[in-house]
């Protein structure tokens, strides 16, 4: 069975950060308005996939091309 599941396609979400903000700052928002993120925000991205979460990962470049590079904690 994991064999046959392990192949599967999965839609994965990055996710920079998450923050609280009223429904009336949402509503109020315009084409060219910009959120500011904390700095850290790139330092720490997470992939989810339905329920599961990987990571932490960190933004980069290979080859001009943008990529993530997982972070690993030293042990």
């Amino acid at each position: 069975m994991q064999n046959a599941v392990s192949d599967a396609p999965v839609p994965l979400d990055a996710v920079l950060h998450r923050m609280v903000v009223s429904l009336a700052d949402i509503d109020a928002l315009k084409a060219g308005d910009m959120i500011t993120l904390p700095r850290t925000a790139a330092a720490a991205i997470m992939l989810e996939a339905a329920e599961a979460s990987v990571g932490p990962f960190k933004l980069g470049q290979i080859s001009g091309q943008k990529a993530l590079r997982r972070v690993v904690d030293p042990p």
